[in-house]
């Protein structure tokens, strides 16, 4: 792209441009130059249904607790319940790294985006596999959410690498 000097391609194997041929046979739909701290960087991103890219701003943090129950207890992460049940361990925790491409509900990335958002005021509803849970964005900004049957929600600083 940069050698051709273009800043965006859009994907479509039918066309008769042959960036734009090379982006949709690649699958990609569409590519565009930005500037960037880290020249050379590539963010993948993603195509997203619109639903989890908008939405309202939470009032509380109870949407993360209500998500979180089903979202671990999936079929597709018994995987993970599996190594906590055979643990042993008194303790069982989970830690969920949510990217700013997930899926989960804009109103769960936002609690997990923004400065001082507000804790859950409700407990999660965890498989029995699951005594601890951690969850925090990929985002610089926002801290992480860790519940407890002990403690209930507490918030912790997030470690962010330069």
């Amino acid at each position: 792209m940069e050698q051709a000097g273009l800043i965006a391609v859009r994907g479509d194997k039918s066309s008769s441009d042959q960036p734009t041929v090379l982006a949709g046979t690649l699958g990609v739909i569409e590519a565009r130059q930005w500037q960037t701290a880290h020249p050379g960087s590539i963010y993948v991103m993603p195509e997203r249904p619109f639903d989890p890219s908008a939405g309202y701003v939470p009032s509380t943090g109870d949407e993360l607790a209500n998500w979180l129950g089903p979202w671990v207890a999936a079929p597709k992460r018994s995987d993970n319940l599996g190594k906590l049940a055979n643990s042993g361990a008194s303790e069982r925790h989970l830690f969920i790294l949510v990217p700013g491409f997930s899926l989960a509900p804009h109103s769960v990335i936002d609690l997990l985006i923004e400065p001082g958002a507000p804790l859950p005021q409700v407990a999660p509803t965890l498989p029995p596999e699951v005594t601890h849970i951690w969850a925090m964005s990929t985002w610089d900004s926002g801290d992480g959410f860790r519940w407890s049957t002990d403690e209930g929600w507490t918030r912790f600083t997030k470690v962010v690498w330069a």
